[in-house]
């Protein structure tokens, strides 16, 4: 009995955080559209950290794609708000120095760990270990952006150049119809950053089709 509660106030977690998760993206990239981005974005080279950095994570959530409403940014999958302190304005928290430097790191950190604890719990009711873990790819993701919102460059370049650009592509389509193409653009832009890290096969085999309520 407390198992099947236990599996019962899971799924409602989940539900409850899927929503969450909608709701705050879509909002959050609605203000992004209104940011021009850093041009020209090939100044960063596909073996350049920077893009290294948001190809390597974003390529993560597209293999985690399942349903149209899943997160397509970093800061949707963190459930962090990249329009508000302390990431907005970014000349609060650029360098050790400024104000808001220290805050920036401490939660990412924080959010960090308290969705890594949350997935370690997970697992431990399920009885999940080592390469059986069905979690090992979610963790890898929450790794990858959390560490691309650390890094101070990496994340200058994903704010200013890559998510403004991305809010352009998807710009007016409903939140449910964007996935197709998200996928399209981070095959523009990152492929051959994938090729340099031994994953373009693996994305490139993802298919995410086009939503029923989309055609």
């Amino acid at each position: 009995m407390c198992a099947l509660r236990l599996r019962r106030l899971e799924r409602l977690m989940n539900v409850a955080m899927g929503l969450y998760f909608i709701y705050l993206g879509w909002g959050l990239l609605g203000r992004l559209r209104t940011i021009a981005p850093d041009i020209p974005f090939t100044a960063h080279g596909a073996t350049s950290k920077e893009l290294q950095a948001t190809c390597g994570a974003h390529g993560y959530l597209e293999l985690l794609m399942e349903y149209h409403s899943d997160p397509i940014t970093a800061f949707e999958l963190l459930g962090l708000d990249p329009n508000a302190r302390p990431f907005f304005p970014s000349e609060n928290s650029q360098q050790p120095k400024d104000k808001w430097y220290q805050e920036l790191h401490t939660l990412v950190d924080k959010r960090y760990s308290e969705l890594m604890e949350v997935t370690e719990a997970a697992r431990d009711q399920r009885g999940g270990r080592g390469d059986a873990d069905p979690d090992k790819q979610y963790k890898a993701a929450i790794t990858m952006c959390a560490e691309l919102l650390a890094k101070d460059k990496s994340r200058r370049f994903y704010m200013k150049t890559f998510l403004p650009m991305l809010a352009a592509t998807i710009r007016g389509k409903d939140r449910g119809c964007v996935w197709p193409l998200v996928q399209a653009f981070h095959r523009s832009q990152c492929e051959a950053t994938w090729a340099t890290m031994r994953r373009a096969d693996e994305l490139q085999a993802k298919v995410i089709t086009t939503s029923d309520n989309c055609r």
